[in-house]
């Protein structure tokens, strides 16, 4: 009797169908849009697309603020953070879509340095890029089906240009996604 090819052994993993109570319809969660609010006084616009059942990616643009004891003057700063998502499993109820996740990427960053005195002085930039780790949990309830709700913790890691403005490498974060797709 001939073995038959592995992938004729092994059935393909089946993304998780979370249906909608009202309509009975599957909720993929393939890529959802929404904001953000962070622990250094940041917030933003992120997007969050899941290739595969564990496998997604994940974009967030973000602003904030911050001044210092140390120096005169705040500085601000934008920041683009492209990064991979791992999905650790999936835990589905009835009421509630549990899903934990890791994940990694880059930050690149812009900050400008701005000092109030009564001194005309041109406000300063500069440029960066650093490296972000992460881990969280996104939620979503029976409820509000498309809507997904994430907290996370992370580590983040960027050269400071301005001395005695150095952010937190520890951050924690809210993020909504309405998942339209």
């Amino acid at each position: 009797m001939p073995i038959p090819p592995p992938a004729a052994r092994t059935p393909p993993r089946q993304r998780i169908a979370v249906r909608d109570q009202l309509t009975g319809a599957p909720i993929s969660h393939i890529f959802g849009v929404g904001g953000l609010v962070g622990s250094m006084s940041s917030f933003g616009a992120t997007a969050r697309a899941w290739r595969t059942d564990r496998l997604g990616i994940q974009l967030a643009f973000t602003r904030d603020a911050m001044t210092s004891a140390a120096a005169a003057g705040r500085v601000t700063s934008l920041q683009v953070e492209p990064g991979a998502v791992y999905a650790l499993f999936d835990h589905v109820s009835d009421y509630v879509w549990i899903r934990p996740y890791v994940g990694s990427g880059l930050s690149f960053h812009h900050q400008t340095l701005k000092v109030s005195s009564p001194a005309v002085i041109e406000p300063a930039s500069g440029n960066g890029v650093g490296f972000r780790i992460f881990g969280g949990s996104e939620l979503t309830f029976a409820g509000a089906p498309r809507f997904g709700l994430s907290a996370e913790l992370g580590y983040r890691r960027f050269p400071t240009p301005f001395p005695g403005f150095e952010a937190d490498r520890l951050s924690a974060s809210i993020a909504g996604h309405w998942y339209v797709k």
